[in-house]
């Protein structure tokens, strides 16, 4: 009967309380201390076979299909290399000669409720609600009008026309 008692006691795995901070953060730090172990030893063993790959690659072309008997295939090799090099650096170097100084990156400005509601054909008090939600349910009910739920009964039918954004600018459409 000793013995049952002995697995009587509340599982850690039940209750995640039971385990010490020392036992905890010992085994995060043998955990990260793995993973940087196994990635240290991964990476040259898979350097090893990578370059025995393009050694057997190498002297397949090379010597068993005799590519080293035919050197006018290198110069060929080597201006094309070469070309794509120019090529690469012109279009590199033309790019900073043109965009030079000058930041493309620009907002699109901030996207207001007013906005929001416009474009969705929806109140804007409806997509504040909407934003102070932590979670919401959409709904597709028909081809171009969507429900939003957010789960506290604020039920919101909005447009949603993707394939046709007229429907989004036209003023005159009512939900």
């Amino acid at each position: 009967m000793n013995g049952q008692k002995h697995f009587d006691k509340p599982l850690i795995l039940d209750s995640p309380r039971l385990v010490s901070k020392t036992q905890y953060y010992t085994e995060w730090g043998i955990n990260i201390l793995g993973w940087i172990a196994w990635m240290i030893f991964i990476r040259p063993l898979i350097i090893l076979v990578l370059w025995y790959v393009a050694y057997r690659f190498f002297n397949y072309q090379m010597f068993q299909l005799e590519g080293i008997e035919n050197p006018e295939y290198f110069g060929i090799g080597a201006c094309v290399l070469i070309g794509i090099y120019l090529t690469m650096l012109g279009w590199s170097r033309y790019n900073a000669w043109r965009f030079r100084g000058k930041d493309r990156r620009t907002s699109r400005g901030e996207a207001t409720p007013g906005c929001i509601a416009e474009y969705y054909k929806v109140r804007p008090e409806d997509i504040s609600t909407l934003q102070k939600s932590k979670n919401i349910d959409v709904y597709f009910l028909e081809d171009d009008i969507i429900e939003i739920d957010d789960g506290k009964g604020i039920r919101v039918k909005a447009l949603y026309a993707p394939m046709n954004q007229a429907k989004h600018h036209d003023k005159n459409i009512k939900l």
